[in-house]
């Protein structure tokens, strides 16, 4: 849906076709008048977009949009006209404005004031780094957005922040087969006065026909994937975009794919051999050692593919190998792949008992069922005629308006049900097992539910007819009390959003959750294929009403002549899971390796009598390290864990100024961070850090950056530090490696030439004077006074850094991603670090948390032999580390890896002491189509498989 356009704040550049010149917006005489009718006069000069593609392809998007751009000195105008051949269509609401206008039939503007080609090319800083997902975009400084629907509502954003406002017109008309729009945007509106003739800027278009986007330039984006933008020069002649042209059929190679399956001891190949491509056999050949070859064969004469297996024998140790050719009728070879591998050992976590039996875990409670009422804890459902509840209750407040209702219309009206069972068929502290079958004429109902401790629900609906049967709806309905339903959250954090008055529509997907801020009701599914209405933009419908917002899924909306069972399988979710009791400022998430030891420190913000500017300036102090700067560093460990934080300025621009103790330096050094993560200053102090005594240490920015210790200087010729202004307390000192005496801050430069021999005094420039002779409030609880420089100095107390989160309250330890070499592989190796963490934390009264999520690494020591067994497939990369190189793809649970993760979390709770795992990911259903794991890629025989999300 359209609202993937506003999931991230960058932008990638893109041309349209690749390689062709800007589009432009010609200068014209008479702007046209804004009023949704597309006069020929008016937009005469203006340049005509034909080129409309389908999000993610290049083939010409269906129906057809075509665009006029031009401008004058005041504003750009665009104008579209949306072919629609739909007489039902296009469907859009008058909404308030920034109501969620784009979730109709919409066009949408996006405009970057500014030439992207000339912005700094980045990699997304995600996951904790710079480069985690290997993607790029261009750092510009902001794009806009303007939408208006088909009804004429509006919205506006300013990189993706919606309360942004700014005036604009839009309106909309119709005429025959079609729908119309035009924009106008005043240059002031983005905050430029007067634009150049031919200026080069970011431009993009599209249109939303729910559920199908379509814009000029449309790669798939979305989520991490940066907002696409082309490039328009503002001025120029005009010229015409040509419409997208359909790719030529010429005929195309078989698809291979060649897998080793070591656990399942299978080799599969598949083959897709669409129409064109030649193929008339395919043949997989396996050669093992003392072993004769084994061959199999598939005749793809006529066939869309074929999918060919052998099995895999021998000894762990054991070499073998495998090709396979795709020829053709006369025997040519079109596509061959072919592999070596090693039979292996079985590995130690296969098999693995970790996490059974299934029972109920702390703090959950044992279900109760009571006449027609489960209850577990902080939930309670409650049943009449059907194995769908009539009530739920979660958090002490009643979810539902009405009782969950399958509805159903055959033989062109609503289904007379003759009788009604519900029956309870199996009962355990972990789960009940409901069943209920109603019965009519022609048609019988059986939904079953099983209902586990938590309050999730796994519901199976059967619909069975007796002969064949016309059968026109089937639909789940949950009216849902409108109190506690006002947000809406779609499967990934950029898509959770307070409900629109007017409600939502929707494809059916894997994952909706409705709720309050307290509780809630989540729909998940593991596959599709069951979900056969036509309306794709209404299969989901969250409709507000009076007292109640009703949820509709409807799985058939066309008249079906029903011969066969129809089935249909989703899940229920009441939350929270369990009752939510800690806040989240209780949770520490950045533990590091050591920080049992480590000084607990002190950060102190530095305010300001004026406002500090990143442009000009001055920092100066005496500095005492509490560590030895001459210590011998461990060869095998990364340097970066022997640097020291000292000081920090971050500002408006989201740029950081940092003055810290470099490990190889063996002094201070002082860098700059963009915003994109890049680091264009480095000046460090010269001459190693004299351990154990007072170091005078100034830090001066203006014309040149400037550094002393000791008297002891350096310089770089630049002018001011980081672009922005200073964030309310955004300075900040760190004190967990250092004392420190006499801080002086300054709105000018300093000289900073050799080192005072008394305390500072104060002067005009000066921001900030501290002779640290006192404890203030904010640093009474970790900070101590002790013997300075001159007088008194400030330090910090004498306890570790777990000691310190203890004394702040805080109750749960999570050490993120990097406690292991390999993401989110469960490395024994760090056993003994992690339990003198652990045990660290227990003595503070603090649990430890290590971070998991379904990644398989490239690094970890199972990927050469069993990667293939381990993965999800399609192959997904979705991260990359540099610390040790390797990318990750997407593991699935329900195969071999969910083995691998319980046997290592199992000895990582044993063995390091660890009170549990941070699982990230587990709200993503992740899809699989690995024909090996139970219940994920069924195969269809044609080289391809039907996947689901287990």
């Amino acid at each position: 849906m359209l609202t993937s356009l506003l999931t991230s704040c960058c932008v990638a550049l893109a041309q349209a076709p690749e390689g062709s010149p800007p589009v432009t917006a010609p200068t014209v005489a008479s702007a046209p008048t804004i009023d949704g009718r597309l006069g020929v006069e008016e937009w005469r000069e203006a340049t005509t977009i034909g080129r409309w593609v389908a999000q993610g392809t290049e083939s010409p998007a269906e129906p057809a949009t075509v665009a006029h751009l031009c401008r004058d000195a005041r504003a750009l105008y665009v104008a579209f006209r949306c072919f629609e051949p739909d007489p039902q269509l296009p469907r859009a609401f008058r909404r308030q404005h920034d109501d969620r206008a784009f979730e109709d039939d919409c066009v949408q503007l996006f405009l970057a004031p500014e030439n992207p080609e000339a912005a700094q090319a980045a990699r997304i800083a995600f996951g904790g780094y710079e480069g985690a997902l290997d993607t790029w975009y261009r750092d510009i400084q902001a794009y806009y957005e303007f939408t208006v629907n088909a009804a004429g509502s509006r919205t506006e954003a300013r990189n993706d922040v919606r309360d942004w406002n700014a005036p604009w017109e839009a309106a909309v008309s119709r005429e025959e087969g079609a729908w119309t729009a035009e924009l106008a945007v005043p240059f002031a509106t983005l905050g430029v006065e007067e634009v150049p003739e031919d200026a080069i800027w970011g431009l993009n278009l599209f249109r939303y026909r729910p559920p199908v986007l379509s814009g000029w330039v449309c790669p798939g984006f979305g989520g991490y994937r940066p907002l696409p933008l082309g490039l328009a020069r503002l001025g120029g002649g005009r010229m015409a975009v040509p419409a997208a042209s359909r790719p030529e059929g010429r005929p195309s190679p078989p698809t291979v794919t060649l897998r080793h399956f070591a656990v399942a001891r299978e080799l599969c190949a598949d083959v897709q051999a669409a129409g064109g491509t030649g193929a008339a056999q395919a043949t997989l050949t396996l050669t093992s050692e003392g072993r004769d070859p084994v061959v199999t064969h598939a005749d793809l004469r006529g066939a869309p593919g074929a999918t060919l297996t052998l099995p895999v024998e021998g000894p762990p140790g054991a070499r073998c190998s495998a090709r396979v050719v795709v020829t053709d009728a006369e025997g040519q070879t079109l596509v061959e792949r072919s592999l070596d591998a090693a039979v292996p050992a079985t590995p130690s976590w296969r098999g693995t008992r970790a996490g059974l039996p299934l029972g109920v875990l702390p703090p959950w409670t044992p279900m109760r069922v009571d006449g027609r009422t489960v209850s577990m804890l902080g939930k309670r459902l409650t049943y009449r005629d059907c194995a769908l509840p009539a009530q739920i209750e979660s958090a002490g407040v009643a979810l539902l308006a009405g009782s969950v209702r399958m509805v159903v219309d055959a033989e062109g009206r609503p289904v007379r049900w003759r009788s009604r069972e519900l029956h309870t068929r199996e009962q355990a502290d972990d789960h009940v097992l409901l069943e209920s079958v109603w019965r009519s004429e022609r048609l019988t109902l059986t939904a079953t539910s099983r209902v586990e401790y938590d309050g999730f629900t796994w519901n199976e609906i059967a619909l069975c007819p007796t002969g064949t049967v016309p059968v026109e709806r089937v639909a789940l309905e949950i009216p849902l009390r409108s109190g506690v339903c006002r947000y809406a959250y779609e499967g990934h954090a950029q898509a959770g959003h307070a409900l629109s008055p007017l409600g939502l529509r929707r494809p059916i997907g894997g994952n909706l959750w409705l709720g309050d801020e307290e509780r809630g009701l989540a729909w998940l599914t593991e596959s599709l294929e069951w979900v056969q209405a036509q309306d794709r933009a209404r299969q989901w419908e969250v409709l507000p009403g009076d007292g109640q917002t009703l949820w509709r899924s409807t799985f058939i909306d066309t008249p079906t002549e029903l011969s066969d069972p129809y089935r249909a399988r989703f899940a229920l979710h009441v939350t929270p899971a369990r009752p939510v009791s800690l806040r989240k400022s209780r949770i520490y998430h950045g533990a590091f390796y050591g920080m049992e030891s480590a000084p607990g420190g002190l950060g102190l913000s530095l305010s300001t009598t004026a406002a500090l500017d990143p442009g000009r300036g001055a920092f100066e102090c005496w500095v005492k390290p509490t560590f030895d700067p001459a210590e011998t560093y461990d060869a095998s460990a990364d340097r970066s864990q022997y640097n020291r934080q000292f000081l920090s300025l971050r500002t408006s621009a989201d740029e950081v100024l940092i003055l810290y103790y470099n490990a190889d330096d063996r002094n201070f050094r002082c860098v700059t961070r963009k915003a994109d993560g890049t680091y264009p200053v480095v000046l460090s102090a010269p001459e190693p850090l004299p351990a154990g005594q007072w170091s005078y240490l100034g830090l001066s920015w203006g014309e040149q950056l400037r550094i002393n210790v000791n008297g002891r200087a350096a310089e770089l010729p630049v002018t001011g530090t980081v672009a922005g202004t200073a964030d309310p307390g955004g300075l900040r000192l760190d004190l967990g490696c250092f004392q420190v005496d006499e801080i002086r801050l300054s709105s000018g430069p300093r000289a900073l030439e050799g080192a005072p021999d008394a305390p500072f005094a104060e002067d005009p420039t000066t921001l900030l004077l501290n002779h640290c002779e006192v404890l203030n409030d904010e640093v009474a609880e970790a900070g101590r006074l002790l013997e300075g420089r001159f007088g008194q100095g400030l330090g910090t107390r004498d306890e570790t850094f777990v000691e310190r989160l203890g004394r702040e309250g805080k109750r749960i330890v999570i050490f993120h991603e990097n406690w292991s070499r390999f993401q989110g592989y469960p490395d024994l190796e760090q056993v003994p670090k992690l339990k003198r963490i652990a045990d660290a934390c227990h003595a503070n009264g603090m649990l430890f948390l290590i971070y998991f999520n379904q990644s398989v690494s490239t690094a970890a020591p199972e990927w050469e032999g069993f990667h293939d067994d381990l993965l999800a497939f399609p192959m997904s990369n979705h991260y990359h580390r540099d610390d040790i190189p390797q990318d990750c793809y997407t593991g699935c649970v329900n195969g071999p890896y969910g083995e691998l993760l319980l046997a290592g979390i199992e000895r990582l709770a044993d063995e390091a002491g660890i009170d549990g795992v941070y699982m990230d990911g587990t709200t993503v259903p992740w899809y699989c189509e690995n024909p090996t794991h139970p219940g994920c890629g069924a195969a269809r025989g044609d080289g391809t498989y039907l996947g689901h999300s287990p």
